[in-house]
């Protein structure tokens, strides 16, 4: 059977709905800058995201110009050296200083003017000790796997309820699938280093396989199937900015028994009951989650809208058609015990007749 992965650059698990932890908020305007480092080699690349909120990124790659500034005042201009497109919304970029950096020295990089938006999107970071060109990391990854939960098929939304703080109502996914996450990442004794490189990810799973490059050094895969017999990785980097071959610094394999479980899937629906007005098509499932909370049942008690909907839960129950074993007033028809069952003939004159017992 076929397995296919999925790419996803950022630990955003495909989620079953949108919950109130997620409740949106206005972005930025225009191209934002977000994840630079808090550190920089003398001798590295600046790294970064840049976020284009409800637009697009393509076309942007070239022009995204940096303004770095030191503490002393002294300001300059770098044009990208290595561009990552993550999708139409979100391209992460590395700038190449001409000349090596001052060592302590804080520097704090924005883009420049043309492509700032209405708001402050800057950003500081300290410039440390050089890594040096013969640099080469040496560490392993953390790999690991889980069983995952994603929605498919059509989203549905509450009719009333709950809101999103820029309007709007929850929505939800008529339909889940198992699957099994992959997440690889580099951990955090590497910080110093890792943004100054790419990374290339090979992941297999099965016969399957698939490879990403980027200048991220975490990766999140989900596999359509729970069947595979292992589960590995290779990983390899390469020098941003600067030459050198690229040199392999992680490989692992997990069997299939090693997929970590969780309850995801059985509470893919907890949150429903943000709706006061539930989605038609999970009108069952609304009820059942708001039965299994108590505070879900005192709030619905209080909103005049959703005590109309809980009322129709009752009636929803009682709809449900009746089993061929159920005990109705057809289970014991007027065939079941007839006139005929015990008819005249049953006891007829025939059988004690005068002729039985003659003089």
């Amino acid at each position: 059977m076929r397995i296919q992965l999925t790419a996803l650059f950022c630990l955003a698990a495909h989620s079953l709905s949108t919950s109130p932890g997620q409740a949106c908020s206005m972005p930025p305007a225009g191209p934002h800058l977000s994840a630079v480092p808090t550190t920089v080699p003398t001798d590295g690349v600046i790294t970064g995201d840049i976020n284009c909120y409800g637009g697009d990124c393509s076309g942007l790659e070239s022009g995204l110009l940096l303004v770095v500034e030191s503490e002393t005042g002294k300001s300059f201009e770098l044009a990208p050296t290595f561009t990552t497109v993550h999708g139409a919304s979100q391209v992460s970029v590395a700038w190449k200083p001409e000349a090596p950096l001052t060592e302590g020295m804080i520097y704090r990089v924005r883009l420049q003017a043309a492509l700032q938006g209405s708001e402050d999107t800057s950003s500081s970071f300290v410039a440390a000790a050089a890594l040096g060109e013969d640099f080469v990391p040496s560490v392993t990854a953390e790999f690991s796997i889980h069983e995952s939960t994603a929605g498919v098929g059509e989203s549905v939304c509450c009719s009333a309820g709950e809101q999103l703080s820029c309007g709007g109502f929850f929505c939800f996914a008529t339909e889940t699938e198992h699957k099994v996450a992959l997440r690889l990442t580099l951990p955090d004794t590497a910080s110093a280093w890792a943004p100054q490189f790419e990374y290339r990810a090979v992941f297999t799973a099965g016969s399957e396989l698939v490879e990403h490059r980027s200048l991220r050094s975490f990766f999140y895969e989900q596999a359509d199937a729970l069947d595979a017999d292992e589960y590995c990785y290779e990983l390899f980097a390469r020098r941003v900015g600067a030459p050198g071959p690229e040199i392999q610094i992680g490989e692992e394999c997990l069997a299939k028994s090693a997929i970590e479980t969780n309850d995801d899937f059985e509470q893919r629906y907890a949150q429903l009951p943000v709706c006061t007005v539930p989605p038609e098509a999970l009108y069952a499932e609304w009820c059942a989650e708001v039965v299994k909370q108590p505070d879900a049942v005192a709030r619905c008690k209080d909103t005049p809208t959703c005590a109309a909907s809980f009322e129709r839960c009752a009636e929803l129950a009682m709809k449900d058609p009746p089993t061929p074993d159920s005990k109705t007033p057809d289970s014991k028809t007027p065939d079941s015990k007839t006139p005929d069952s015990k008819t005249p003939d049953s006891k007829t004159p025939d059988s004690k007749t005068p002729d039985s017992k003659t003089p």
